[in-house]
């Protein structure tokens, strides 16, 4: 069930005069506040750039194959860019602009329930869509539930109940949500080659994605013990590319997950289980409980490492409480370096850490190792045997600590090199 906007796109190729006009100028720094032409309407903007590839996948999932650079921004009618949305990649060559309108007038869909019958079929990445995908701005989803039945040993993923793309301004409100049942593909050898899991929500290219008060009825494993699901059994609930500012506000969901690039994240009041970054400018975890999985040691979040575990900007953890799985290294983040080309430099963030507390306490380490061998120096541009490093990664990090009442211990790393680079300032 698709929900249109109410206005025709439009795609400005190479041959245009606007796309010749700005580059001839250079194209877009990643501090520009103007896209140097006014659209006459507020608008979000798709940008490209064929020429470069970019957020190029490492790991189980990667394809070999290029993927061409881009971004949204939203500008106003004289084409100045809302800060919220700021670029955070150069376009020194544009090749496209999709220009979609985002004045369309708002409309609310509430009181709806929905059953999802499970498909049984084999566990390959066909990626069932049965769902609503919004692809116009200004839209309110409230007092909505979602229920899943039927599901058996084996099946196929879906592409999520609630969809978007290219939009501005989606507001979830008072939806009761449900995450899907984990199956696994497997090697021709029989061994297992991933686990494929379902989202239940998520989208590309959109920003000022917002859920309010909305709750997943199956996050506990053992509610009275507060255990939550390992995705192995159950996968995590949202999953997105290409989006900007996103927002839980009082919710319980097992994940919010910035696949290949968010700019802004705000986590508040909130219980979660994985939280999984990509991307830059400020991701808060305020007042929040983060629940480690069943089983794993997890880091209070994770920086995605198949899209180079980086971060550019700040992360504030703030009054927040994390039941880390006990005997186990307590991490705030979790970072793997790899000398893989992502397409961008990578960065650690900066980090705030005010009135954290630790379920089972023990020195909290601000970065996980990066990689085993702990004398590799990533961030050098070539390797110890004179190879090139395709991913020179920025790795000097501030760490700020406030308020810790709790009276943990805080380090950079337990990799010394790392540890030598991050600078502990306690407040």
């Amino acid at each position: 069930f698709r929900i249109m906007r109410e206005h025709d796109s439009r795609t400005l190729d190479e041959s245009s005069d606007i796309v010749k006009a700005i580059n001839a100028r250079g194209g877009f720094k990643a501090d520009v506040t103007n896209i140097g032409y006014a659209p006459g309407y507020p608008c979000l903007l798709n940008i490209f750039d064929h020429t470069r590839s970019c957020y190029n996948r490492w790991g189980v999932h990667a394809t070999g194959k290029l993927n061409p650079q881009r971004e949204l921004v939203v500008v106003d009618a004289e084409g100045n860019i809302d800060p919220a949305t700021a670029l955070l990649l150069d376009y020194t060559h544009v090749t496209l602009i999709e220009e979609y309108r985002i004045d369309d007038s708002p409309i609310t869909l509430q009181n709806g329930k929905f059953i999802t019958r499970a498909n049984a079929a084999p566990p390959v990445y066909t990626a069932y869509s049965r769902n609503l995908s919004f692809e116009r701005s200004n839209v309110t989803i409230k007092n909505t539930i979602h229920e899943i039945t039927d599901e058996t040993d084996t099946g196929a993923p879906y592409g999520g109940f609630i969809r978007w793309f290219a939009l501005n301004n989606l507001r979830c409100e008072n939806l009761k949500l449900q995450s899907h049942k984990s199956y696994k593909d497997y090697n021709p050898d029989g061994t297992v080659h991933s686990i494929m899991g379902s989202y239940d929500v998520g989208g590309h290219l959109a920003t000022n994605i917002r859920f309010v008060d909305c709750i997943q009825t199956n996050f506990y494993k053992d509610e009275a013990n507060r255990v939550a699901y390992n995705e192995t059994e159950r996968w995590g609930i949202m999953g997105t590319n290409y989006c900007k500012n996103l927002i839980y506000d009082r919710c319980l969901l097992s994940r919010l997950d910035a696949h290949a690039g968010v700019y802004n994240v705000e986590i508040k009041d909130t219980i979660i289980s994985y939280i999984k970054l990509t991307g830059g400018g400020k991701a808060v975890i305020e007042n929040c409980t983060v629940i480690a999985p069943e089983n794993q040691a997890r880091a209070l979040y994770e920086l995605r490492s198949d899209y180079g575990s980086t971060w550019k900007g700040e992360i504030l953890i703030k009054d927040t409480t994390f039941y880390n799985m006990p005997d186990k290294p307590v991490i705030l983040t979790s970072a793997v370096w790899n000398n893989w080309d992502f397409g961008y430099t990578t960065y650690l963030p900066d980090i705030t850490v005010d009135n954290l507390t630790v379920v089972h306490p023990d020195t909290v380490y601000a970065f996980s190792n990066l990689l085993q061998d702990t004398s590799v120096h990533m961030d050098e541009p070539t390797m110890a045997d004179g190879t090139e490093n395709k991913n020179p990664m920025v790795i000097t990090a501030t760490v700020t600590i406030k308020n810790n009442h709790a009276g943990h211990t805080y380090a950079g790393s337990m990799n010394p090199y790392l540890n030598s680079k991050v600078t502990i300032v306690e407040e």
